[in-house]
């Protein structure tokens, strides 16, 4: 079998040099393509990303936006909102990475925050087969929110180790409340 292609798509602002350790990461467990969406045209962290192989930097304004107005169909319902509200420009970002991802035969898009990573106990390829296997086209992860237990953290991806599970993976029972 042919292994599938996989990209990530996110929209980050201010996240520092903590976005070489999403990279490294992501780049490291088989995603091909790293679509960074920078939400601010002046981010330090564009320049760090520079020339990094498999990343694509993406730098958003308005301006930028106005040109993707007639390409995009989600368009007409995240206008009102894509000035103020990171979520539209979330979901806008994430269509244009699709077609990207359609020009470029990539197979999978994964959509996740620049303060997420992607963790399976499977390799990804492993885990797109199982996906593939049982036709599933889209699939909704539960994050683990990382909880820094020292306040002088500055890359909680190498520092932090301690996580929050997602309330839908915790198992209640009568004790418990």
């Amino acid at each position: 079998s042919m292994k599938a292609r996989v990209a990530i798509v996110t929209t980050l602002k201010g996240t520092g040099d903590t976005i070489l350790s999403w990279i490294e990461y992501h780049l490291a467990v088989g995603f091909d393509t790293l679509f960074l969406f920078f939400d601010d045209p002046e981010d330090p962290a564009i320049a760090l990303c520079d020339g990094l192989p498999m990343v694509e930097r993406i730098i958003c304004n308005t301006a930028w936006y106005e040109t993707k107005r007639s390409e995009c169909s989600v368009w007409s319902t995240m206008d009102v909102y894509q000035k103020e509200e990171v979520q539209a420009r979330q979901v806008i970002n994430a269509e244009i990475a699709l077609r990207l991802c359609e020009e470029r035969g990539i197979d999978w898009l994964l959509h996740i925050d620049s303060d997420e990573l992607f963790y399976s106990e499977k390799t990804l390829q492993e885990h797109i087969a199982i996906l593939e296997a049982n036709k599933i086209g889209a699939f909704t992860y539960c994050n683990y929110e990382a909880v820094p237990t020292n306040p002088d953290v500055k890359d909680f991806f190498a520092e932090v180790t301690l996580f929050k599970k997602h309330l839908s993976n915790i198992t209640f029972s009568h004790e418990s409340s």
